[in-house]
């Protein structure tokens, strides 16, 4: 059993890691999907950005340029991926479930690009946009 402290740690989380994948992508140039999602095509495209996120953080924490800052960013970012990797398949599931049905803002069982954007703003409106400028 999931305690509540536990599940609105991971809950944290997720919100931060989601963020941080859709940072992601826009920095890469994709600005999310084209039309509607379900969950389960939320989900697959939340855990392979966080794949990719990792590969990529990785890749930059082995550079010899970084400033002690931005060093210390990416290993905040690395110890946040690693814990949501760590996470049981159903604390998983529960936690991207939460965050999509918070995006789903009209309970239609999937969310649009616009939904995300305005959830997005939303987040980052309450000082939740966690992901720095690039290093």
């Amino acid at each position: 059993m999931i305690r509540l402290r536990d599940y609105l740690s991971a809950t944290a989380l997720a919100a931060t890691v989601i963020l941080i994948l859709a940072a992601s992508a826009f920095a890469q140039g994709t600005h999310g999907p084209s039309g509607p999602m379900t969950f389960e095509q939320f989900k697959a495209a939340q855990i392979e950005q966080m794949h990719h996120m990792m590969a990529r953080v990785d890749q930059r924490l082995a550079r010899a340029d970084l400033t002690d800052e931005q060093r210390q960013r990416l290993m905040q970012t690395k110890t946040r991926l690693d814990r949501l990797q760590s996470l049981s398949p159903d604390q998983l599931n529960q936690m991207l479930r939460s965050r999509f049905d918070k995006i789903d803002t009209a309970h239609t069982g999937t969310i649009t690009p616009e939904q995300i954007r305005a959830f997005r703003q939303q987040e980052r409106r309450n000082g939740d946009d966690f992901w720095p400028a690039q290093q």
